[in-house]
């Protein structure tokens, strides 16, 4: 059996960081960095792809509650498993009360057209005169 202080150090995710330190991860973004450290704490790190897009669309108070519950699982094989079960009984539960369980995401191909359109002419006259 594990010592307490060992399962403590376990559970931080410190010998966990320090395994994928040396790997690149190209982080422009909050929600990336929050999903790679998310990953990196899951030890799942093959699939931050998952949980980069988790954290783009589902909202984050259903993301920590998930991994709250996944944390008192010490003995897991595979807490991603445990992780994803978790977050998706929580949307079934948001969706049922009616809170949010996903996040709209802006259409980029409309707000897109509206910054590159050209103004007319006329406008193009009122701004130089």
């Amino acid at each position: 059996m594990q010592s307490l202080k060992a399962s403590f150090k376990k559970l931080s995710g410190t010998d966990i960081r320090k395994k994928y330190a040396s790997k690149p991860a190209y982080v422009t973004k909050e929600f990336q960095a929050y999903a790679l450290d998310l990953a990196i704490r899951l030890d799942d790190y093959g699939n931050k792809g998952i949980y980069i897009r988790l954290a783009k669309t589902t909202p984050r108070y259903l993301l920590e509650q998930a991994y709250l519950f996944t944390v008192d699982y010490t003995n897991a094989k595979n807490r991603g498993k445990i992780f994803l079960w978790k977050l998706k009984k929580l949307k079934d539960e948001a969706k049922k009360q009616g809170k949010p369980y996903k996040l709209e995401l802006p259409d980029h191909a409309e707000s897109d057209e509206e910054e590159t359109s050209d103004p007319a002419p006329d406008d193009q006259k009122k701004l130089f005169d």
